[in-house]
């Protein structure tokens, strides 16, 4: 009997309490019904100094560039200034690079070096040409043995690779000198 008692009595407390919470609501919607608003006023009157004020902020560039140098060294020459205009193509710095004159008189040697290693293996290419063309005509003939002839074939397609790979090696060094050379000119 008590525990019905108590529901009922906690039933009725909601029902009170959602009552009071409504009763408050329909009060404060009546109140903003019924509400004036106060608005201040003030005379305008014109004035003739003028305002200043300060704010904060920056300025930046509408275009901006980060430059690289394509060669470590130092800047000889610097022909423009920051804020200076300047267009596609202008030079703006001439920037000395001794490492890179270096390198590129280094490079030019070896591509020497490599030239006469051209010529050296074009010259034991024909040598060796010659003797397979003689030992292959003398095979024939039954006059050099087959061992002979096959030592001297192989060794005319070895000449004629390392050849091959000289001329390779030439045109890698032609085009590391090329890049040096490109390289000392834009850093000029």
């Amino acid at each position: 009997m008590a525990a019905v008692v108590l529901i009922v009595g906690l039933v009725c407390y909601g029902a009170w309490q959602r009552g009071q919470t409504s009763a408050m609501a329909q009060q404060t919607l009546k109140h903003e019904q019924n509400m004036v608003p106060t608005v201040r006023t003030r005379s305008i009157s014109a004035t003739t100094n003028p305002r200043t004020f300060s704010l904060t902020g920056t300025t930046e560039a509408f275009e901006s560039a980060t430059l690289f140098a394509r060669a470590t060294g130092y800047i000889k020459e610097r022909r423009v200034d920051i804020g200076s205009r300047v267009h596609a193509g202008d030079l703006l710095v001439t920037i000395a690079a001794p490492d890179l004159d270096q390198q590129l008189v280094q490079a030019r040697a070896q591509m020497t070096q490599l030239e006469a290693a051209l010529e050296q293996a074009r010259a034991n290419e024909q040598l060796a040409r010659s003797n397979n063309e003689r030992t292959s005509r003398l095979v024939g003939q039954g006059w050099q043995s087959e061992q002979q002839g096959d030592t001297d074939r192989l060794s005319f397609a070895a000449q004629s690779a390392a050849v091959r790979v000289a001329t390779a090696n030439l045109t890698a060094q032609q085009a590391q000198v090329s890049r040096l050379s490109n390289s000392r000119a834009s850093s000029a």
